[in-house]
């Protein structure tokens, strides 16, 4: 299929529309609810899920592994917060405090981004592409059938996270992936959804899109009503490499290959990773040139999945964009940032942005070392809000 018939299938297609995100992925949050989490340094302590809300936060993502730590690379104990029971606990929270579930499966049991996407321990011992999307259909509709289940469907189900390189492509050696050392990976390049696999160009498309299909499917057969998107690094290339160019031409790559396994529009959002301290300080030049992408693909929205910026601690000047790493500094990255996509994207595409953290009280964090709000979420992510999950 040529890229005009693409474009047109997107255009014509039903799409899940999404409003537009001042969110967060804290989805280690609540492991740490008996902290002394406040809004201001005046405010009583509050339950911190209800801080975010009263800050004006309207999404929420949680990440989810298939049994977290049972390969053995991490402490169960530590990490259980992502497996299937926690996203449920965690969702039973967000409900509770009207702000949005973003669903964030990671088919791991493990962090998963460009260098490492390893297979689940359960999954190991599966021997080609048809088992492997089979398990990844079964694992996404009973995920989500079992949020919607409980009155928490997600508002949006991400397919894979940071998924540029691929899914599923790591065996069971633990060997790490990346760019330059594609021969570490120990699959088989015909039972992984490896790209580029030992030079494979179509064929190595074909597999990933099979599984990211069969994770669509599974989505949209436990809740026709979520929207599905698909997350990449590559906001972290907009202003090197092969540019906005070749992040157009990625997703189209995807569309091509998803035409034949996806009725309707292929996904319905666009997510991207931005950080000023990967990127070399041009997260805010990149975002301010998505407007290609949105056109590519009018019919979804474009968000930027993660993000983050410092609020104290040493940072690199070229890893900042021009603010100081204050708190100060990282108010007017958040406002910079939501200007620069209100420009950049048409409102209906505008799918804002997700700060990520994985400590609350770092650098980076939202939230400052006494688990004060800092400004950046009070004044930052103020705005009207809708009611939960509305889209």
């Amino acid at each position: 299929m040529g890229k005009i018939m693409v474009i047109a299938l997107l255009t014509a297609a039903t799409a899940r529309r999404l409003e537009t995100w001042q969110g967060v992925d804290m989805s280690q949050l609540l492991t740490d609810t008996a902290r002394p989490f406040r809004i201001s340094p005046s405010a009583p302590v509050a339950n911190p899920f209800a801080v975010l809300r009263d800050a004006g936060v309207n999404a929420f993502r949680m990440r989810m592994w298939n049994s977290p730590c049972a390969d053995g690379l991490c402490d169960a104990a530590e990490y259980n917060y992502a497996g299937p029971n926690g996203v449920l606990a965690v969702a039973r929270q967000l409900r509770a405090h009207n702000i949005s579930l973003i669903l964030d499966l990671h088919y791991s049991d493990w962090w998963a981004d460009p260098g490492q996407q390893r297979k689940p321990h359960a999954w190991r011992n599966l021997t080609s592409i048809h088992a492997l999307a089979a398990a990844v259909r079964a694992f996404t509709h009973d995920s989500v059938t079992a949020l919607a289940a409980q009155g928490t469907p997600p508002v949006a189900v991400q397919v894979g996270n940071e998924i540029t390189h691929g899914m599923l492509f790591n065996g069971a050696s633990g060997a790490k992936c990346t760019t330059s050392d594609w021969d570490w990976c120990d699959d088989n390049c015909a039972t992984s959804g490896r790209l580029w696999c030992d030079g494979e160009e179509g064929e190595s498309w074909a597999r990933f899109a099979r599984l990211v299909a069969a994770g669509i499917a599974g989505s949209r057969a436990a809740c026709p009503t979520c929207a599905v998107a698909v997350h990449t690094d590559l906001g972290q290339h907009v202003r090197g490499g092969a540019g906005i160019g070749g992040v157009v031409e990625w997703y189209r790559t995807l569309a091509r290959h998803l035409a034949g396994h996806v009725h309707g529009a292929p996904f319905d959002a666009v997510g991207l990773s931005m950080y000023p301290k990967y990127d070399g300080g041009a997260t805010l030049r990149s975002a301010a040139a998505l407007r290609p992408l949105a056109a590519a693909f009018p019919a979804a929205t474009v968000y930027i999945a993660e993000t983050s910026y410092p609020a104290g601690g040493a940072a690199r000047p070229q890893d900042l964009v021009g603010f100081p790493p204050s708190p100060a500094g990282q108010l007017a990255y958040v406002h910079a940032l939501r200007a620069a996509l209100r420009e950049a994207l048409p409102a209906a595409q505008n799918g804002g942005f997700l700060w990520w953290e994985e400590t609350e009280g770092a650098d980076d964090s939202l939230f400052d070392a006494h688990y004060v709000a800092r400004p950046a979420l009070r004044r930052g992510f103020a705005a009207p809000r809708r009611r939960y999950g509305q889209n």
